[in-house]
């Protein structure tokens, strides 16, 4: 009589472990924060100017969109809303809506990846521009905030 694979049950049952059980122990060690995904490319903090009334709008772009973390306004005799990246912060300063800018000169943030962030750019129909460099490799996303402050987005590089 020929038996198929069917009628035999091909299920492996495993012995009891003879190691030693590890103490299951909480480690009390203070844990490093993870790093947030996203640097201010720049010697220190950056202060950029921005009109009061916008702080949800500055909310969804900062932290919701391009992943800084928001901190609490410190003590200040001005309106500030602080946004952290991994290596710097970003201080918005809150003013009356006619704003004065000093320069255009983009704010540089380095990103994980250029086209994630266009996809969601585009899905929210944030215009942007895509940028190539002459240096070969080089491209970025060039954009405002919801301030009007210009950022230029770079992509990580790995090193190695």
């Amino acid at each position: 009589m020929t038996t198929r694979d069917d009628d035999h049950d091909h299920r492996i049952e495993l012995e009891p472990s003879r190691t030693v059980r590890m103490n299951e122990e909480v480690d009390r060690r203070p844990r490093i924060p993870e790093p947030l995904p996203v640097r201010l490319i720049a010697i220190s903090d950056v202060d950029l100017p921005a009109a009061q009334g916008q702080e949800s709008h500055l909310d969804q772009f900062y932290v919701e969109l391009l992943e800084f973390a928001r901190c609490q306004q410190p003590n200040a005799s001005e309106p500030i809303r602080v946004y952290q990246s991994d290596s710097h912060c970003l201080r918005l300063r809150l003013q009356e809506p006619v704003i004065h800018r000093q320069d255009y000169r983009p704010a540089v943030i380095q990103i994980r990846s250029l086209d994630e962030m266009q996809r969601k750019l585009v899905d929210r129909q944030i215009e942007h521009v895509r940028q190539k460099s002459v240096a070969v490799g080089y491209e970025s996303l060039s954009l405002q905030d919801p301030a009007g402050n210009w950022l230029e987005l770079v992509e990580a590089r790995e090193v190695g």
